[in-house]
């Protein structure tokens, strides 16, 4: 398994009927474990991280599935983790991206990544507060969280690269 979501994947709220036999507990402590997961070594979490305690009051047999996803990608890459190059004389990259009001409430998930020495030391997912007009108003949004995050390169001795929407096709 190649990615903790399957690729395209959203996960919303659903009705009654599609609730079935989750185990309200067990479904908390997959979260749990994901997260706790993320916050120490495993950056490539953070987006289903920001997705699965969203339906931890009421979650549903997809939302179940989603989260088992998540601990067989975990199962399957432990050794994975990030690696840092010791090439510290490079330049802190950043990279944001932002996917305009794709959730049913028209809320914008944006989220960054800060490379050094070829490691992430910093990232985040989040869903924004506010709803965006525009694609345009929300890639603004995002960089503004990006730069309000960026270490002043003054105080580091690094250059700073600042990517937006990097596509590596």
């Amino acid at each position: 398994m190649s990615t903790p979501l399957a690729p395209g994947a959203r996960l919303v709220k659903t009705t009654k009927l599609d609730y079935g036999n989750v185990d309200l507990k067990l479904y908390q402590g997959i979260v749990g474990s994901i997260m706790y997961g993320m916050l120490c070594t495993r950056p490539d979490l953070a987006f289903p991280i920001q997705q699965f305690p969203q339906f931890s009051s009421n979650p549903a047999n997809a939302h179940f599935q989603a989260a088992n996803r998540a601990m067989r990608y975990l199962q399957g890459t432990q050794t994975t983790g990030p690696i840092y190059n010791g090439e510290i004389t490079g330049p802190i990259q950043a990279y944001c991206d932002v996917d305009y009001g794709a959730g049913e409430d028209r809320k914008s998930i944006s989220g960054y990544v800060f490379l050094f020495a070829g490691a992430p030391v910093s990232l985040q997912a989040k869903k924004r507060t506010t709803v965006a007009q525009s694609t345009v108003e929300g890639e603004n949004e995002c960089v503004m969280v990006c730069h309000l995050y960026a270490p002043p390169s003054d105080r580091i001795g690094h250059p700073f690269i600042f990517l937006l929407n990097p596509r590596t096709n």
